[in-house]
């Protein structure tokens, strides 16, 4: 059912079989905690000590697949395996957690695999490959800090944390977790969460809320990508620009009025908070007059890095602007993303106004460390 080191593999696969068969499901009512049953029993007084609460910071690295932020994922129903290539109950039970993500990612779950940090992860790509797992997996840092901020004693152990971003079950049995996803899916969104994005910032702050584009809502909660631009008017924005601040991104076009009227704003916002560790920058169209945009700019009615977005080639989505437009599905102008300090977009289409207080939200969070490895978290290179 459960294996506490590599040793006792042999012992945890005869147990396997019994653990995925699981136990009579019990009647969830309106209580809040999960059953008992669906749980393996005499779980440590630290595991279970997490339910109720907000989980512990994960500390990840080496992704297969995208970088999950758990903050970005409040509106959603979020499920953390901690796993392990060499643990028999961990592979077996990889095949229902495919079932699983794929079942229920259109309803809002979120499924995230943690290796142990100590050994058998150079298989893990292969057993990636081989297994068809199609939700994200990540190495624990050095040292299983993320392991032992759960208070992990046993493989596979798993977390399930609810829409309002708190641990509603720690050591689950794989053979109920498709009982407390459900459960957890059909209670709705705490009021003040967007549910359709899967984020923690209000509708209200966002152009459309929740009938927004997709395209918006599909950027957050993943490394913003490398952004590589035709030319800069200014410094040019690179990734030392970015490290540990949050990124105001604007796409605009000097012949769409109120993309302009926005850039003016953030311009103004930039004088005002710039130095606070907020870095500003505009993407114009691939197609649009540079010299009419070097003009405006001059006359500080744009963020001071203001650059043009390179033709899009390929197949880019219809209706881009330009190359870095088409590499973050966007098709529409005006858009303003922000970006937190680990790289990880995590508002896209926000209205003007609201800027300065999500700006201030993500600067007031811990600085997360980028991670290693991951070219996404290096984004802003240029030509």
């Amino acid at each position: 059912m459960r294996i506490s080191h590599p040793s006792l593999r042999l012992v945890a696969c005869c147990v396997c079989l019994c653990t995925l068969l699981g136990f009579p499901a019990l009647a969830f009512g309106q209580d809040k905690k999960l059953p008992e049953a669906w749980f393996f029993g005499e779980r440590p007084a630290g595991l279970k000590g997490l339910e109720g609460k907000p989980p512990p910071e994960l500390k990840l690295k080496t992704w297969i697949g995208d970088a999950v932020d758990v903050r970005a994922s409040r509106g959603k129903v979020l499920v953390i395996d901690f796993w392990a290539t060499w643990c028999g109950p961990c592979m077996a039970a990889v095949p229902e957690n495919v079932r699983i993500a794929n079942q229920y990612k259109e309803r809002g779950l979120v499924l995230l695999g943690v290796h142990d940090a100590n050994s058998g992860w150079e298989r893990a790509p292969a057993v990636v490959k081989e297994k068809n797992i199609n939700y994200s997996v990540a190495l624990d840092e050095a040292g299983g800090i993320s392991a032992k901020a759960f208070n992990l004693a046993f493989w596979p152990t798993y977390i399930i944390v609810d829409r309002a971003g708190i641990v509603r079950g720690a050591g689950l049995s794989p053979g109920h977790l498709e009982e407390a996803v459900k459960l957890l899916l059909a209670e709705p969104a705490p009021e003040g969460i967007n549910e359709a994005a899967g984020n923690e910032l209000p509708a209200e702050w966002f152009y459309g809320g929740l009938n927004r584009p997709a395209a918006f809502r599909a950027l957050e909660g993943k490394p913003l990508p490398e952004l590589t631009a035709a030319d800069w008017l200014g410094e040019p924005l690179t990734a030392a620009d970015t490290r540990e601040r949050v990124l105001v991104l604007h796409f605009l076009a000097s012949g769409n009025g109120t993309s302009m009227k926005q850039a003016e704003v953030l311009a103004a916002l930039e004088r005002e908070i710039g130095s606070q560790g907020v870095v500003f920058s505009a993407v114009c169209a691939a197609d649009d007059s540079w010299e009419t945009l070097t003009k405006i700019a001059g006359e500080g009615r744009v963020p001071s890095r203001l650059c043009h977005d390179a033709p899009a080639v390929g197949d880019q989505p219809a209706g881009a602007t330009g190359a870095i437009a088409a590499t973050l599905g966007l098709r529409y102008v005006p858009c303003t993303v922000l970006v937190d300090r680990a790289g990880v977009v995590r508002a896209a289409g926000v209205r003007v106004e609201s800027v300065k207080e999500i700006a201030g939200k993500l600067l007031a969070e811990s600085t997360p460390a980028r991670r290693d490895g991951d070219a996404a978290a290096e984004p802003n290179q240029n030509n």
